[in-house]
């Protein structure tokens, strides 16, 4: 397990996605990408990514990331969430300072590298559903070309 600070990450870095979803979304992303840095957001095309709407989010990259909000989540994943968080921001929707830390590491990570990442670990930031396991995997993706301003990304339960 990797540590973050003091204490052990609650998710592992993965070098490539294990779950067969996110190994299709990765190869969608890099299609779209082609020679360039980053794939364009007009690029994307929500009537290619059908089968992954349930278990998507798409997230805005607020000021380089300081923050970032949630654009569009899929029902799978607000059902875990309990509730849907389209329009929120990670820092109000992560009141606790801990899991805010993990969940922003890996975001910022995904904009300062500008590649694809990928994690699983146990559903630390749902109190009470830690006994669930996910692999998730994020995708950056930019209106110019350059500059990451939102991530796609798709996380699996188990």
């Amino acid at each position: 397990m990797i540590r973050y600070g003091l204490r052990p990450l609650p998710f592992t870095f993965l070098d490539r996605p294990q779950d067969r979803s996110i190994q299709d979304l990765a190869g969608y992303w890099a299609q779209k990408r082609g020679t360039r840095a980053l794939p364009l957001r007009a690029d994307i095309d929500p009537l290619d990514l059908t089968k992954h709407l349930a278990s998507l989010f798409l997230l805005d990259v607020i000021e380089s990331g300081r923050d970032f909000r949630y654009r569009l989540v899929g029902t799978m994943v607000t059902d875990m969430n309990e509730r849907n968080v389209t329009g929120t921001t990670i820092r109000t929707e992560y009141s606790c300072p801990v899991t805010l830390r993990y969940v922003d590491a890996v975001l910022r990570r995904v904009v300062s590298e500008k590649r694809p990442r990928f994690t699983c670990g146990q559903v630390f930031w749902r109190p009470g559903k830690d006994h669930r396991g996910f692999e998730a995997g994020y995708f950056p993706i930019s209106a110019d070309g350059c500059s990451v301003d939102m991530i796609l990304a798709e996380v699996r339960f188990t």
